[in-house]
């Protein structure tokens, strides 16, 4: 099964990742926390990088980074 898995953090030198519909995944891989990975998951559980998705983890970290801006934006007039 082929899926998007997005690496949430690393622990102990292990990628815990999570899909699209909240499913927690977890591999020795070495990639950044926030990148988008299209994985091959094996029946046994083992996962397979295909390949890093940049241009869609670039996408969502510029579409994050505005969200949070726009709340300090909020807060700050708020605090007016």
């Amino acid at each position: 099964m082929i899926k998007k898995l997005t690496v949430d953090r690393i622990e102990s030198d292990i990628a815990v990742l999570f899909d699209e519909d909240g499913n927690k995944y977890s591999a020795p891989i070495s990639f950044k926390e926030g990148a988008i990975l299209e994985c091959e998951i094996a029946e046994d559980g083992n996962i397979t990088v295909l390949h890093s998705l940049e241009a869609e983890t670039a996408e969502r970290k510029a579409k994050n980074a505005s969200r949070l801006r726009a709340l300090f934006e909020k807060e700050i007039r708020n605090d007016i």
